[in-house]
């Protein structure tokens, strides 16, 4: 074969092989793997339990700040506007490189109490994916930013959401974050994640279903608004309604059962009663959302807005919600209520283990303080243990509350019923005890300087009016004037009048009351509140009339 022969093939070759590349289209590289469930989970757990605290630079441009204002100002502080607004977050934490996240979606958050406006200390809602898919912030998509201007621990988001994933319920994962906005220092911040498909997966192992918020101050008697919408899931949450007005007692409580999943409910109002949480749902209808579950077909609630727990240690463990109420129409129901109570409070609410959390959370914030300047670690340093004082005397009297035997009571013909089960209670100068003069069984209170001693009974009653009555006498009782100041009888949270002073023979003692639910726990109390003396009651004369 000549030189120019062998050139020809070689040009063939090249050709024909050059043509085939084309045919086959441009090289692709394969498309990166997205990370799955499990991977993001895991990312974000270590975020939240072990990862330092972040610093947090938020930038919006001048159209972005503008739009916020108007939104603002556009809305009540009891719903503010939710529009989107384009923005950059810029990430940084100690030994860490700056992580950049472009064209994310904030806006302001925050109902009457929380809100502020933008150019104040605002809360915000970041949605690192609203504009660009699949963008995540350490395994989530969406973040809250709070102000924390109910809370100045900055720690009770992050306690009670620990304390409802302890009990077994759907509770966010929260820790800090140092926050800028525009180089403007706003402080430190709470940063909770986002109620979305991904927290629905973490507790229901799925991603499909429908997220209802409650909204601001409203029970289930209105029109929700849906925050994920499933269009495979024709769920209507006014059916919880329909199944509470329905008249039959039987029938409502099949109905209920139907569309609620009553036990996890039972858990959620016993950690709400002892979060002592006033603005949850059970006794404010307020910060909550509402999960269908289309595995279940069943209603769940969620508790959301954590920021004003432990706040009042007596604070009363059933609410007056309407879905509160319905689920305990018998003593029945409120007998297994309680042993719910009972239940979840030896689970999750053992004080030495909630110390400890919150000694971890407290250790977590000093640096960024410090980082802040002297004033934020003055105002910080006794935080810690100030919520522990309150979480343990939160414990300290719902032990108290739940040691005062429940019992339902049987009226005889004439509408008359005996409480039994009476247990004393009182400060250290109190002294409580059983006496017997002759044949007659006495409750006797020794007091010595200004504190209370009582004893007291729960009982279980349907809606109606009550007197409350027994004999009592009293022995050198001192005691300043006013309202339950002396030796009587009254409920719990009931205000009487100045009760029995001085030196007395027997008296009749009487206390009215109406209880207007269809059934309630009314803790009945007998009780000497003076400096100094002693005050005996007839056990057997104490007696409850239906009026």
């Amino acid at each position: 074969m000549s030189s120019v022969s062998a050139w020809a093939s070689l040009l063939v070759f090249f050709l024909v092989a050059d043509c085939a590349h084309a045919a086959a289209g441009p090289a692709t590289k394969p498309a990166r793997a997205q990370p799955s469930w499990r991977e993001r989970q895991a990312e974000a757990e270590e975020f939240f339990s072990k990862g330092s605290i972040p610093r947090i630079h938020i930038e919006v441009d001048a159209v972005g700040m503008k739009s916020l204002r108007e939104n603002a100002s556009n809305a009540s502080p009891a719903s503010p506007a939710r529009a989107y607004v384009h923005a950059t977050v810029r990430e940084s934490a100690p030994g860490q490189p700056e992580r950049v996240y472009t064209d994310v979606g904030i806006h302001i958050k925050g109902a009457l109490g929380s809100f502020r406006a933008v150019d104040d200390y605002p809360s915000l809602t970041v949605n690192f994916d609203k504009f660009v898919p699949e963008t995540r912030f350490h395994g989530l998509t969406k973040a809250h930013l709070n102000n924390s201007v109910q809370d100045v621990s900055y720690m009770e988001e992050n306690l009670g959401g620990a304390i409802l994933r302890d009990a077994g319920l759907a509770g966010p994962r929260v820790t800090n974050a140092r926050v800028w906005l525009n180089n403007r220092h706003l402080g430190l911040y709470v940063l909770i994640e986002g109620h979305n498909k991904a927290f629905i997966h973490r507790f229901f192992g799925h991603t499909v279903g429908d997220l209802f918020d409650g909204g601001f101050v409203k029970d289930i008697d209105q029109d929700f608004s849906k925050t994920i919408d499933d269009p495979d899931d024709p769920c209507d949450p006014r059916k919880l309604m329909e199944a509470v007005r329905e008249p039959n007692p039987a029938l409502r409580r099949q109905k209920i059962e139907k569309i609620l999943d009553v036990d996890l409910f039972y858990t959620f109002m016993a950690v709400e009663g002892l979060f002592a949480s006033w603005d949850g749902y059970c006794f404010n209808h307020n910060n909550y959302r509402i999960y269908h579950n289309p595995r279940t077909d069943k209603f769940v609630f969620l508790a959301r807005g954590m920021d004003q727990l432990f706040r009042n240690d007596r604070h009363p463990l059933i609410g007056g919600a309407i879905m509160c109420q319905a689920v305990l129409q018998t003593p029945d129901d409120r007998a297994r209520y309680m042993q719910r109570v009972l239940e979840v409070r030896q689970k999750c609410f053992d004080p030495e283990k909630l110390n400890r959390y919150i000694d971890a959370m407290a250790a977590r914030i000093v640096p960024v303080m410090a980082e802040i300047g002297p004033d934020a670690v003055r105002q910080f340093r006794d935080q810690p243990a100030e919520l522990k004082a309150r979480v343990r005397n939160r414990v300290r009297n719902v032990d108290r509350m739940l040691s005062i035997p429940n019992q339902a009571l049987t009226f005889d013909p004439a509408g008359v019923a005996s409480p039994k089960g009476w247990v004393g209670q009182g400060e250290a100068t109190a002294v409580m005890d059983r006496v017997q003069e002759g044949s007659k069984p006495l409750l006797r209170i020794r007091v010595n300087g200004l504190s209370p001693g009582s004893f007291r009974t729960t009982v279980a009653l349907a809606r109606g009016r009550y007197t409350f009555q027994g004999l009592g006498r009293v022995a050198k009782v001192i005691a300043p004037a006013g309202e339950n100041n002396g030796a009587g009888l009254r409920i719990s949270g009931g205000r009487r009048p100045a009760g029995l002073v001085g030196t007395s023979d027997w008296r009749k003692l009487e206390y009215n009351f109406e209880v207007t639910e269809p059934v309630a726990d009314v803790v009945l109390v007998v009780e000497l509140l003076a400096t100094a003396g002693e005050a005996c009651f007839d056990r057997d004369s104490l007696e409850l009339r239906k009026r």
